[in-house]
């Protein structure tokens, strides 16, 4: 009785025994290792991008259920022990900034697998190999803006007239940008025809600069009849904005009349105190002689005074000594 006893209890033993090894069998051969291998155009490079870049992969039928993988070096390959269950997956993955994700398929000798992209589902089947996911991207190439350039030429005006002087010559133009003033952009003549141009000049506005000769003021007003525009001053603005024609401006300078009198009459006034200072000197060099005459003239006139006291005195005697001897006789 007893042995009949202990039979029928090992019976639901046995029983349990064999559904706890069933289930820890299933269970083990429901895990799967995973493979994720990052491309870069296509290719297997060394880089940094995937171990910035943890893949997630989230079970199609339980949410809760998510698996993230990390690459530990710059080798963008991720290998998984046997620790996700088989099933369907959501792929997921936040890409660098600087790059963006590729779509094609990649083929390797027999093998041939679809690139993943961000939300796509994978499925996870292979019991005794990696299962392989594959995500291929680039560097993105920020779109470079297009500069145009353009060309300018500057037409310098002597009242109101192109006429051939060294004016513009001795005068460069300067264009200094709006955006950036360390942007410039000279113009230089180089002879006399009082025309310069400068091609290459990047589109926008820039301000003209320029120094005037000193003999020479600028003038405004309309350049002829008006439509050409108006005449430049220094720190007007202009805008290059086509491609196949001169951006032309123009400059109109006279020279100063009030400047030419003033340096006349510096000139005379200068001649006249050069010619007082040589008088001067001259009076200065003769004064030696002049001193000699005007003492010979007061000895002269001593003289002459002498003589005359010393006739007068003898004819005064003479005249005393017949009154004296007529007045004896008589």
């Amino acid at each position: 009785m007893k042995k009949k006893l202990i039979s029928l209890l090992m019976i639901p033993i046995l029983c349990l025994f064999a559904v706890c090894s069933f289930h820890f069998v299933k269970a083990d051969t429901e895990l799967g290792m995973v493979q994720v291998n990052l491309h870069t155009d296509g290719q297997l490079e060394n880089s940094d991008v995937l171990k910035n870049m943890p893949i997630t992969l989230t079970s199609t039928t339980d949410a809760s259920q998510t698996f993230t993988l990390t690459c530990e070096d710059n080798s963008n390959v991720i290998k998984t022990k046997k620790t996700i269950p088989l099933g369907d997956y959501v792929v997921s993955f936040q890409l660098p900034k600087n790059y963006e994700a590729l779509s094609g398929v990649y083929t390797n000798g027999p093998r041939t697998d679809t690139y993943v992209q961000n939300g796509n589902v994978v499925t996870l089947n292979e019991k005794y190999a990696y299962n392989m996911i594959y995500i291929n991207i680039k560097e993105r190439e920020e779109p470079q803006p297009v500069e145009k350039y353009g060309k300018v030429e500057v037409n310098l005006h002597t009242d109101g007239k192109l006429v051939e002087s060294d004016v513009l010559k001795n005068m460069p133009v300067t264009l200094v940008s709006k955006e950036d003033s360390s942007k410039t952009y000279t113009l230089n003549c180089q002879d006399n025809s009082n025309r310069a141009e400068l091609e290459n000049v990047p589109f926008g506005e820039y301000i003209v600069s320029f120094d005037i000769p000193e003999k020479y003021e600028v003038l405004d007003g309309k350049v002829g009849s008006g439509v050409m525009g108006n005449y430049l001053q220094n720190g007007d603005t202009i805008a290059v904005d086509s491609e196949y024609a001169y951006k032309q401006f123009y400059i109109n300078v006279k020279e100063k009349k009030e400047a030419a009198t003033d340096n006349g009459s510096q000139n005379h006034e200068s001649n006249e105190n050069a010619s007082s200072s040589n008088d001067s000197k001259k009076q200065e060099s003769k004064d030696p002689n002049a001193d000699k005459k005007k003492s010979k003239s007061v000895k002269t006139a001593v003289f002459v005074n002498s003589l005359f006291f010393v006739s007068l005195s003898l004819f005064t005697g003479i005249l005393t000594i017949l009154f004296y001897k007529k007045t004896k006789k008589s």
